[in-house]
C-alpha cells in the first residue's frame, strides 16, 4: 500500500503593527477557519495533515524547522494573509523571511492565503525555496510530486503575473472544518464573556449546509460561542431569519454574532436574530470601501447607519459599527469628527484599514516594501502613524483631535 502523502500547513505569523493597522484587536484570536477547512480537504483527500500556526501557538521559527525535520513532510504549504481579502493584515514578509533564512527541509514548499495570490510573483523572487502558490482548489494533485508548472492549482510567475494551471470542475472535495487538526487550547478567547469563540463560514443558498458547520463547530471545535462571517447575514433576509429560527436546535444556548450591512437592518429582521440567539451585531457602512471619506454630516450613508443601530439597540443585542479608515480623500479632520461623532452617540466601533494590494494595483504603484509602509494610505492624505492612532482611538471610543498638518 502506497504511504499516505505527509502535508503541513504552517499559518505565518503577523507583526503586531501589521495586526494593528488591518483590524481592531476585538477581532482577532478566533481559530482560523481557512486553515481547519484547508486541512479538512487535504484529509479528505486521504492525506496526513499537520498544522501549525504560529501566531496562535505563539511558535518560533526554529520550532517550525525542526518540526520539520522530525516529521519529514512530502509537502508544505506555508499560508498567511487572513481569510478575507477586505481584512487583511498589512503585507509583511519579514516572518515569511525569518522562517526560510534557516530552513533546510527539502521538500517542495507552497504559499498559499491571499499573501500568496497577491504577492506571490515578488516572494518567489526573493525566497527560491517557494516553488509555487495554492491559487486554485485543493486537488488529488497535491498528493503525488508537485511540477509547479503543471499541477492544478498551483500557480507559477509568468512575467509580472502568476499563471494557475485550472483544475477540473467540482475536484475540490466538500468538507467541513477540521477543527481537531488545530490547537484549539492555543488559542485566546475574544469574547466579553470569556468564552472560545469559533467562526462559520457565509451563509449560502443551502441552510441545512450552514447549520451542519454550526453543529460542527459546536461538537468538534467546542464553540462557546459562534461568529458568522458573511460580510452581509441579512443579504437574503428570509433565510437568515429561517437560519435564526434553526440555531435553537443547531446550537442550543450558544450566543452567535452577526455582521449586517446598515441598508439590511430592519426592525423585524433584526427582532428575528435576537429571538434566534443573536446577542451581537456588527453593522457596516452601506457605502463601498472606494467611496470618497466625508465627515458625519455630509455622509448620506450616515443617517442609515444611524437608524440600523437603533433598531439593533432597541432588541437588547450588543451592536458596534464597522469603520473603515483609509477611503480615498481620507485626512485627520473627517476621522476626528467620525470619532467624536461615535463618543458622543456611545456607538461602539471596531476600526478596519482599507488595505490596497498588489494584486489590483496599476503600472507604478507600491510593491510589498511599500504596500506595508503605506498600507491604507495611497490615495489620501493619512500617514501610516495617522492610520494606527485612529484605529486605537476609534476602537477605545475616545475622539482624538486633529493634530498638526
Amino acid at each position: 500500500m502506497k504511504p499516505r502523502r505527509r502535508i503541513l500547513v504552517v499559518e505565518l505569523p503577523e507583526t503586531p503593527r501589521g495586526l494593528r493597522m488591518a483590524t481592531s484587536e476585538a477581532d482577532q484570536g478566533l481559530p482560523p477557519r481557512d486553515v481547519a477547512l484547508l486541512a479538512a480537504r487535504l484529509l479528505t483527500l486521504g492525506a496526513e495533515v499537520r498544522v501549525m500556526d504560529m501566531h496562535g501557538e505563539q511558535l518560533k521559527p526554529q520550532v517550525v524547522r525542526r518540526e520539520l525535520a522530525l516529521w519529514r513532510p512530502d509537502l508544505v504549504l506555508l499560508r498567511g494573509g487572513g481569510g478575507d481579502l477586505s481584512d487583511d493584515p498589512v503585507p509583511d514578509e519579514r516572518p515569511l523571511a525569518t522562517l526560510l533564512s534557516g530552513w533546510s527541509w527539502r521538500a517542495p514548499v507552497l504559499l498559499a492565503g491571499p499573501l500568496g495570490r497577491h504577492y506571490g510573483v515578488e516572494l518567489m523572487a526573493r525566497h527560491p525555496r517557494l516553488v509555487g502558490v495554492l491559487a486554485g482548489p485543493v486537488t488529488t494533485a497535491l498528493l503525488d510530486d508537485i511540477e509547479p508548472a503543471s499541477t492544478p492549482g498551483v500557480a507559477v510567475p509568468r512575467g509580472a503575473e502568476l499563471a494557475v494551471t485550472s483544475a477540473e470542475a467540482g475536484d475540490e472535495p466538500d468538507a467541513l472544518p477540521a477543527w481537531h487538526a488545530l490547537p484549539l487550547d492555543a488559542y485566546a478567547s475574544v469574547r466579553p464573556n470569556g468564552l472560545r469563540a469559533v467562526g462559520i463560514g457565509p451563509l449560502r443558498e443551502s441552510l441545512s449546509r450552514t447549520l451542519v458547520e454550526v453543529r460542527h463547530a459546536v461538537h468538534r471545535a467546542g464553540a462557546r460561542s459562534l461568529v458568522f462571517e458573511d460580510r452581509d447575514l441579512g443579504r437574503d433576509a428570509d433565510l437568515a431569519s429561517e437560519l435564526a429560527r434553526a440555531m435553537f436546535g443547531a446550537a442550543p444556548g450558544i450566543p452567535w454574532t452577526a455582521r449586517l450591512r446598515a441598508d439590511s437592518v430592519t426592525p423585524s429582521f433584526v427582532l428575528a436574530l435576537a429571538n434566534g440567539g443573536c446577542r451581537e451585531v456588527m453593522i457596516a457602512s452601506p457605502s463601498e470601501d472606494d467611496v470618497p471619506a466625508e465627515s458625519p454630516m455630509d455622509d448620506r450613508a450616515r443617517p442609515r447607519l444611524e437608524s440600523a443601530v437603533e433598531a439593533v439597540r432597541v432588541t437588547g443585542m450588543g451592536v458596534a459599527v464597522e469603520h473603515v479608515i483609509g477611503r480615498p480623500g481620507h485626512d485627520r479632520a473627517i476621522l476626528a469628527a467620525w470619532q467624536r461623532w461615535f463618543a458622543d452617540r456611545s456607538i461602539a466601533v471596531r476600526a478596519r484599514v482599507r488595505v490596497l494590494h498588489a494584486g489590483a494595483r496599476g503600472p507604478g504603484e507600491p510593491a510589498i516594501e511599500e504596500a506595508r509602509k503605506r498600507a491604507g494610505c495611497w490615495d489620501n492624505e493619512l500617514q501610516p502613524a495617522d492610520v494606527e492612532k485612529a484605529v486605537r482611538m476609534v476602537t477605545a471610543g475616545r475622539p482624538a483631535h486633529a493634530g498638526r498638518r
